[in-house]
């Protein structure tokens, strides 16, 4: 794989439109949200906010490509706990991680995709390759678990 540093703009944009950064910090904790009955009824509507843990990787990286925010909170249907987000919004990414300042764990091996390869250059201590060439990066508190693909739940990469 090329190093980022030695790619064009160009080839380093097509792989940051890959790149899906995993956050979480403390204050999601202290969030929940209640869906009526009604509200589950147009719960498609909420997706480009919100998705349920039981939604696909796959659907949760399209939610966040088709909302406005480019983040999406991924909820536990249950207890309406806020588990996650997924983000392509670096200043959101960049506000999460300064609100939980924990020292991430040593980095893994050498990433073997070029998307993986941007993430640990941003910063990611840890990151999912995922088979459509997308990557799930890791820098807030949470490291990658490997093996992951996209039709596994959301909850599979839940804190």
């Amino acid at each position: 794989m090329p190093d980022p540093k030695k790619q064009t703009k160009k080839q380093l944009e097509e792989v940051e439109k890959r790149l899906y950064y995993h956050v979480f910090c403390e204050q999601m904790k202290e969030l929940t949200v209640t869906v009526t009955k009604k509200g589950q009824k147009l719960k498609a509507d909420f997706a480009i906010i919100g998705l349920s843990s039981k939604e696909t990787i796959r659907t949760g990286l399209k939610a966040v490509a088709a909302s406005p925010f480019k983040t999406v909170f991924v909820v536990d249907e249950k207890s309406g706990r806020v588990l996650f987000a997924l983000s392509q919004n670096e200043e959101y990414v960049t506000a999460a991680k300064k609100k939980s300042p924990k020292n991430p764990p040593p980095p893994p091996s050498l990433p073997t995709s070029a998307c993986c390869q941007v993430c640990k250059a941003k910063g990611g201590y840890a990151c999912d390759a995922l088979a459509d060439g997308s990557c799930i990066c890791y820098g807030a508190t949470r490291g990658g678990g490997g093996g992951i693909n996209l039709d596994d739940t959301l909850d599979k990469i839940a804190p």
